[in-house]
């Protein structure tokens, strides 16, 4: 089996891993008419005033889609057909962590809530604003 049959593999299973995003750094272009609009008069150090005609960089954190072929091409370069099939191990317990910690922060968050009814509706708690909310740190 050759590189490049190797590499259809990878394409193919690729495709059939699951969706994970990570944070990158994003540039995009931002004209100096919509900085105005949106309130901006000056650029970082206060002197320099933002001029319509000109355009702007702006760096902004985003979640994006991980690259599976991508990462999976890298790996195989790296460490070989070993290396993809840990890879595709990794991605599988990642998203299975991440399942299992979004169902104990919904568990944690619905504790807190009743944590907190009970507290606001006690007749201990005096509050001369009340509008104002106890937050209990998740444990």
């Amino acid at each position: 089996m050759g590189k490049k049959s190797k590499l259809k593999a990878i394409k193919k299973m690729a495709a059939l891993m699951p969706t994970i995003e990570t944070v990158k750094k994003v540039g995009t272009v931002v004209s100096g008419s919509e900085l105005i609009e949106k309130g901006v008069v000056s650029i970082a150090d206060e002197s320099v005033p933002v001029l319509p005609n000109h355009k702007y960089k702006k760096q902004e954190f985003k979640k994006v889609p991980v690259n599976h072929e991508k990462e999976m091409k890298r790996v195989y370069n790296r460490y070989g057909a070993a290396g993809v099939k840990q890879y595709a191990i990794e991605a599988a317990r990642y998203v299975e962590r991440q399942e299992k910690a979004d169902l104990s922060e919904v568990i944690a968050k619905k504790d807190v809530e009743e944590i907190q009814q009970k507290v606001f509706d006690s007749e201990d708690v005096v509050s001369d604003r009340p509008d104002d909310k106890i937050v209990l740190p998740l444990l």
